[in-house]
């Protein structure tokens, strides 16, 4: 009997400490290039464990999406300030010190007294890597899309609202994933820079705020 066969164990440490693995692992690699054992290794556990409180790797990569709370990032927000918020997810992403900052301020606080919930901003980062990392998985799809309805497509509808709302989210979480991607390809980590306009903003900043401040906005006619 090995080691990890024989020791002593508490459940729920090893389900947590599986957790901890997969999302560390499905972060980095694409769903199609992870596998259990790899998984069970970082764990420190067998595989059968593995299996037995998740049980297959589709399940096990649904609770790891399922960590994040996008919508309580976006409670509270006035409908007028929505487009700077939605922004600031989108060009902080990766950035979390940044993106804390930037949406304190966006909730009317002060970012070294402000009370959004560190852990819920981790989950949701931690989340869209691993969304990212899976996007081009055919696999994973569809797990990604219903995580992505629930979570952020509908959250969205009913935060944007009036005229043509679901038509603007979809828009609006295409611009979202798509700076997301070409951040992850070209980008390292650093805040956004450049010339600023007369404002003060960074022109990636600025331009991504006009975009989807023209997506979600009311259509003129509308």
């Amino acid at each position: 009997m090995s080691d990890k066969e024989s020791r002593p164990r508490n459940s729920e440490a090893t389900k947590a400490a599986i957790l901890d693995a997969a999302r560390h692992a499905f972060a980095a690699n694409s769903y199609d290039t992870v596998g259990l054992r790899e998984i069970a290794r970082a764990a420190d556990v067998n595989v059968s464990l593995v299996i037995r409180y998740y049980g297959s790797k589709e399940r096990l990569f649904a609770v790891c999406l399922g960590d994040a709370a996008f919508d309580a990032l976006l409670r509270d927000v006035p409908r007028e300030r929505l487009a700077r918020v939605l922004t600031r997810l989108t060009v902080m992403a990766g950035r979390p010190g940044l993106l804390a900052a930037a949406l304190a301020e966006e909730h009317g606080r002060e970012a070294a007294d402000h009370d959004i919930d560190a852990a819920v901003l981790a989950a949701c980062e931690r989340v869209s890597r691993i969304l990212m990392s899976s996007i081009n998985s055919r696999a994973a799809m569809p797990l990604i899309r219903e995580r992505l309805e629930a979570d952020v497509l509908d959250h969205l509808v009913e935060r944007i609202g009036g005229t043509h709302a679901r038509e603007k989210a979809r828009l609006a979480l295409a611009l979202m994933v798509g700076v997301a991607l070409v951040h992850g390809v070209l980008d390292d980590g650093s805040p956004p820079s450049g010339a600023a306009h007369g404002d003060g903003k960074p022109p990636q900043l600025r331009l991504t705020e006009d975009l989807m401040r023209a997506i979600i906005e009311e259509l003129p006619g509308a």
